[in-house]
């Protein structure tokens, strides 16, 4: 069981993604300055109950190490905005409240499953369903989104499809809690058809607006 200190936040790191943070309260301050004169990671989780400034925060128990890989100061000399990239997950198994910042006593929680024969017929399905959200989602947002060659291996498109989905934290929370990886594609894909739903409204939606608005303005439309 390892030691790593805990930067509880309003959002979910997966591994892959990379994230910028703000970094101003002197106890983190403290904290990423460790890390970088040690060359060690932190971990990054959600807050499930309490403040992320200021007071103590209670963390959901898996989280994401983060690396650092580029930090600068603000112009004001007022904090650091540091970009991360998520690296393991891991499970917190007990809180050690040694410094002005959490430290988890933690182990790491791999993906179990990634040999399952389900997996390729839910690769096969993922890939299409992520094509077709991503589609829509550039529709609606009036984006061109440009969908790349996506990864082959089977855990890293996982973890892509969980950084695409524009859910909730507290659902993307369930993806990364997800103990093996038939249940974590499997959750992608209900998510992905559910949001292709909402996103197939939305457009509609524009439309039929697109439509009334083009009816001059001295006229009523039809019943």
């Amino acid at each position: 069981m390892d030691e790593l200190p805990l930067f509880p936040l309003r959002t979910v790191l997966f591994p892959g993604m990379l994230m910028p943070i703000n970094v101003f309260e002197r106890r983190y301050l403290e904290m990423i300055a460790a890390c970088q004169a040690e060359g060690r990671a932190f971990g990054v989780v959600l807050i499930k109950e309490g403040p992320e400034v200021g007071g103590p925060a209670v963390p959901h128990r898996v989280g994401t190490s983060a690396h650092v890989i580029r930090a600068e100061r603000n112009e004001d000399n007022s904090g650091l905005t540091i970009v991360v990239v998520g690296r393991e997950r891991f499970v917190i198994r007990d809180i050690l409240q040694k410094r002005p910042y959490l430290v988890g006593a933690v182990e790491r929680f791999p993906l179990e499953g990634v040999d399952d024969p389900r997996v390729g017929q839910l690769v096969r399905r993922v890939k299409d369903d992520l094509r077709a959200y991503m589609g829509l989602l550039g529709r609606v947002s009036g984006t061109v989104i440009q969908v790349e060659q996506l990864p082959d291996e089977p855990d890293i498109l996982a973890w892509v499809i969980g950084i695409a989905l524009q859910v909730s934290s507290l659902e993307r929370q369930e993806l990364l809690e997800c103990a093996d990886l038939p249940r974590l594609l499997g959750r992608e894909l209900q998510l992905l058809n559910l949001e292709q739903k909402l996103l197939q409204f939305m457009a509609r939606t524009e439309d039929d607006q697109e439509r009334w608005n083009t009816f001059p303005f001295t006229q009523r439309p039809p019943n």
